[in-house]
């Protein structure tokens, strides 16, 4: 009878493993508890990593900036123990949506003079969430052959992805679930 019990477990731990801590509690001993009709006591404790601080920058629209803020979001991402290729796989999705927003939002010297970037990112259960936006006006551009794939890339190396081009400015929002570094 515990074989089964422990297997049923199994099942729904995997059935609910994307979910947060709550909707693991509430799904579990919805399917656990079914037929036990108040027999038995229960206890389930579901625990979710804690929030880290959040990462939040502000850069001018120059892609020179792009360095440091790929270098500081990797450190963020180390130092909150995300997995070194899935970090890798965030900065880079990240550094595409920042250059997007630099190149397409402020193209002209006046606009990226005054202009900024805004990038945040957290970490929530077993995602890390980034927001990157800008203030400007979308401007699409001629795309020579070997340019062009931005998108494409931040579409292949996050688990979800949406921009939204509004009349001022385009954000962009990506989610990714992770894997942590152990000791």
């Amino acid at each position: 009878m515990i074989w089964r019990g422990l297997e049923l477990l199994r099942e729904e731990m995997q059935r609910h493993r994307t979910a947060s801590a709550t909707a693991i509690v509430h799904g579990i001993a919805d399917a656990m508890l079914r037929d036990e009709a108040g027999r038995d006591d229960v206890c389930l404790l579901a625990v979710s990593l804690a929030e880290s601080t959040p990462f939040e920058e502000r850069i001018p629209a120059d892609l020179a900036e792009l360095t440091g803020v790929r270098n500081r979001l990797r450190a963020w991402l180390t130092g909150s123990d995300v997995d070194r290729h899935d970090g890798f796989a965030i900065v880079l999705a990240c550094s595409e949506a920042i250059g997007n927003a630099i190149e397409h939002g402020y193209r002209t010297p006046d606009a990226a003079a005054t202009g900024t970037v805004t990038i945040s990112a957290s970490i929530v259960d077993e995602r890390v969430d980034v927001t990157i936006g800008d203030g400007g006006l979308w401007q699409p551009r001629e795309t020579p052959p070997d340019r062009g794939r931005g998108l494409m890339l931040m579409n292949r190396l996050m688990d979800e992805v949406t921009v939204d081009r509004a009349t001022t400015g385009t954000t962009v929002t990506m989610s990714r679930r992770v894997r942590w570094v152990g000791p």
